[in-house]
């Protein structure tokens, strides 16, 4: 009969195409396949615990909301000619109260606005979350498949909304970002 294989993840899913698998009675000879590196790792570097700062909070429509920056986000792409194009999905944490870790902030809080800073010909920031009904994960950035975008430097603006019944404090959360070829 024939058969297909679905792929799924949390972006959608890919059906392939119809491939046909015959049972003969007559044993065939194992067919050996060495193993082969299509496309090698490449290194890259990150800053772990990096901090986005945020500017004092202010009131507004009775509601304390504060504006932040991500800070630069540098997405390099040398498979010109293999493989060209890549997606960024951002996605954030609960936020914590530094001084009681048992109080705890909706990510759905924190908006981030992508934007592109230089660089990346073709590349399109994803469509900004918005600070009180934000949903994770989304895309944060994207190069199109045949896309070579080289260089890409990026960045976002940042927005926390404060809900009222919680403390006043410092809370801390961690903005993550993945890099998916495709």
């Amino acid at each position: 009969g024939s058969y297909t294989s679905v792929v799924t993840n949390t972006f959608g899913s890919a059906t392939s195409a119809a491939a046909a698998l015959t049972v003969t009675t007559t044993p065939l000879p194992p067919t050996v396949i060495a193993p082969s590196i299509t496309q090698p790792p490449t290194n890259r570097s990150v800053a772990t615990g990096a901090s986005a700062t945020f500017a004092e909070p202010v009131l507004e429509n009775g509601l304390s909301v504060t504006y932040g920056d991500l800070g630069a986000v540098v997405v390099r792409d040398d498979r010109s000619v293999s493989r060209p194009g890549w997606i960024l999905t951002a996605s954030a944490s609960v936020l914590t109260l530094s001084t009681d870790n048992s109080v705890t902030m909706s990510s759905a809080q924190l908006g981030i606005d992508p934007r592109i800073t230089a660089g990346g010909s073709g590349v399109n920031p994803g469509q900004a979350t918005v600070a009180g009904t934000a949903s994770y994960p989304f895309i944060f950035a994207e190069a199109p498949a045949g896309v070579h975008a080289a260089t890409s430097s990026l960045d976002a603006d940042l927005t926390l909304l404060a809900p009222p019944q919680l403390p006043v404090g410092t809370y801390t959360g961690t903005i993550t970002l993945t890099l998916i070829s495709r």
